[in-house]
């Protein structure tokens, strides 16, 4: 009679394991992180052109939704300056157009990185637009124009802009 009673046991056991997977599964799923769209421009000779303007294409899927738009900077030694200056001109898919102008802060009155830094580079961050609102859904164009007074920047490896969807 035990023998009869064990495959029942091992037969209910597993459907209890593959019906709390499937519903763990399923929880983990529904409660993971929206989408955030990362592009980055990598320049080759470690500087940025003052007259080369940097185009980003970014997707926005959900329509009547709110974004966090961050840029970033990776910084080696070589970059001297306190401060990153930059132009953004940002054109949303419903046809909204925002142009502004920021100066990312680099380094302190010291000379020393305000940035997290690891071995030879250092990564510099600010918001561009928090909660920023898109209505429609289509291609978020932000353009970033570098506004040091020189022929070449050096010291940046490259430039990005990351959308992160605002939790509600």
């Amino acid at each position: 009679m035990e023998h009869k009673e064990t495959p029942n046991r091992i037969k209910i056991s597993q459907q209890a394991f593959i019906l709390l997977f499937f519903i763990v599964v399923i929880l983990i799923s529904g409660c993971s992180k929206p989408d955030r769209y990362d592009r980055y421009q990598h320049f080759s000779e470690n500087s940025w052109d003052r007259f080369k303007k940097v185009k980003f294409g970014i997707p926005v899927k959900k329509e009547m939704h709110y974004y966090d738009l961050v840029f970033y900077a990776y910084l080696n030694p070589g970059f001297e300056h306190k401060s990153l200056d930059i132009n953004v001109i940002i054109n949303s898919p419903s046809g909204e157009e925002r142009i502004m102008e920021y100066m990312l802060p680099v380094r302190t009155d010291n000379a020393d990185f305000f940035s997290k830094c690891k071995a030879d580079s250092c990564i510099a961050t600010i918001y561009l637009k928090r909660s920023l609102y898109q209505a429609k859904t289509g291609i978020l164009t932000v353009e970033i124009e570098n506004l040091i007074p020189r022929l070449k920047t050096e010291g940046i490896n490259g430039i990005g802009i990351s959308l992160i969807p605002v939790s509600e």
